[in-house]
């Protein structure tokens, strides 16, 4: 829990749009808009609703969304190594046991690349393995027939419903199916493909007509479609991150001098290396045709299609700037490339225990042995932090602790009937007080300019500084308002004018 869970504003708007789902108020967000503060209900297009009904089952029986988001993800990193031991089983049959052993070391010391699925990546991912596993059992044939298509389909629509990115494989994978069974002549496979495309189709259509009716559009609709080719310059050398967690090197990555050009071209360097070899992997085993051959044939065909599209989004779309104003573009993301992640690690595993080429099964030892050994160290030292000198910097629970703390106090208060409004400065506990039964304004500094008849029959909780600032003193003494708790160096004041 500690290690994977996260929280960011992408969880928490989802959080809050699954407490309204749950409320009676669609899968939307909400908002006390300025200056009358009515509530109003409005869709968000950047993700599709997969997380709400992964998380409806468990909040019928713990009505603690911010607890079921931990538990929910511990379970699906659970299942996602479970699926890796059920693919690993599959493709690697003789060694089956010290890759998958390999697997759980590096990821249980290395923390890679799992701490880069934020949001809902591990969950779309997750889906994704077990799909492939079925495909697997279709193309070696020891599961056949129409169900097995729609189980097919059925994980690749779970995938796209936690992340449209992967709404194109739902169509790539049963037309790459078809033609392997094509050139295979073989009618069987054929047919189940043929199910599979069919299904996966129902399911898009299903999926997009529902973004569009309840969205009131789909999310590439807001793109002006304009070639941007300077956003590849951001272009990440992402697959040194299947193995290496680089947190400590975030920093000197960031800044410039020779340092920064050092590892920047050592990331470069490893990243070819690891793509070439891989590609040419894939490719092994053409001569035998073997089930593995063509399994690794779709896994090209996902590898390009998810690439493909992270560099067409980057293309299409201008740069977002973030954190001091710096560029933000679709392929600068370590976590669009999960998929790929997940394949190059299984790859770089069992190339390490079974690669025939000596020198390179030499090399991916050393690659591993280098990132277990720098892992350790950094680990060691950073639980050396934690539990003995207890300073818990760079731990969601400890950087949201006053987050967390916040949806506390509010769900403890007794609530007046009536709409309760939360203004605060924080975009995340903004959201997140949702989940405890408060509604956000819209704007912070808007409010306290508000008079006393916009917040009659309002009851609001206003997050202030300490010292209090001089727009924030003059609405408190204008409303009355009661000091009610503090967190940290934060005082929340209630304004209720009933």
């Amino acid at each position: 829990m500690v290690l994977f869970v996260t929280l960011n504003i992408d969880r928490a708007v989802q959080l809050a749009a699954t407490y309204n789902f749950m409320h009676g108020h669609g899968i939307l967000l909400s908002r006390a808009s300025i200056p009358a503060l009515n509530i109003v209900y409005y869709p968000f297009q950047g993700w599709p609703p997969g997380l709400t009904f992964a998380l409806l089952p468990f909040y019928f029986f713990i009505p603690d969304l911010v607890f079921v988001n931990k538990l929910v993800d511990c379970l699906f990193i659970f299942f996602i190594f479970l699926g890796a031991m059920k693919l690993i089983n599959r493709l690697f049959p003789e060694n089956r046991k010290e890759i998958f052993a390999l697997f759980c070391l590096l990821n249980t010391f290395s923390f890679s690349p799992f701490h880069y699925f934020t949001s809902t990546d591990l969950y779309a991912l997750t889906f994704l393995v077990y799909a492939l596993i079925f495909i697997y059992d279709r193309l070696a044939g020891v599961s056949t027939g129409i169900f097995n298509s729609l189980i097919i389909s059925a994980f690749l629509f779970f995938a796209a419903l936690t992340r449209f990115a992967y709404l194109p494989l739902e169509i790539v994978i049963p037309v790459t199916m078809i033609l392997i069974a094509l050139r295979q002549k073989n009618i069987a496979l054929i047919r189940d493909s043929s199910y599979t495309l069919l299904f996966s189709m129902a399911f898009s259509i299903g999926l997009y007509l529902f973004q569009h009716l309840y969205y009131s559009g789909i999310f590439l609709a807001r793109v002006n479609f304009a070639l941007h080719p300077e956003n590849l310059l951001q272009l990440n050398p992402f697959l040194y991150r299947a193995f290496f967690f680089t947190e400590p090197l975030e920093s000197i990555r960031n800044n410039t001098g020779i340092l920064h050009l050092l590892i920047t071209g050592i990331e470069w360097a490893i990243f070819f290396f690891i793509l070439f070899h891989f590609i040419n992997y894939l490719g092994s085993g053409k001569k035998e045709k073997s089930p593995i051959y063509f399994f690794n044939v779709i896994i090209l065909i996902v590898t390009i299609t998810v690439t493909g599209l992270i560099i067409f989004l980057s293309l299409i779309t201008p740069a977002q700037h973030y954190n001091l104003n710096r560029p933000w573009t679709y392929v600068a993301e370590t976590r669009y490339y999960a998929p790929v992640l997940f394949f190059v690690q299984l790859f770089v595993c069992q190339a390490v225990l079974t690669y025939k080429k000596k020198w390179l099964a030499v090399s991916f030892r050393t690659l591993a042995i280098i990132s277990f050994f720098i892992s350790v160290i950094y680990f060691s030292f950073k639980h050396y932090k934690i539990i003995i000198k207890n300073e818990r910097e760079g731990m969601t629970e400890y950087d949201h602790r006053n987050d967390f703390e916040l949806c506390k106090k509010l769900s403890a208060m007794e609530k007046t009937p009536g709409d309760h409004i939360v203004c605060s400065m924080n975009d995340i506990a903004s959201k997140l007080s949702i989940t405890a039964g408060y509604i956000p304004v819209s704007n912070y500094d808007s409010l306290l300019s508000l008079d006393n008849t916009s917040l009659r029959e309002k009851s609001i909780m206003v997050e202030c500084n300490r010292p209090l600032t001089t727009k924030q003193k003059d609405f408190i003494e204008k409303n009355n308002s009661v000091l009610k708790f503090s967190i940290e160096d934060k005082d929340w004041y209630l304004t209720d004018l009933k």
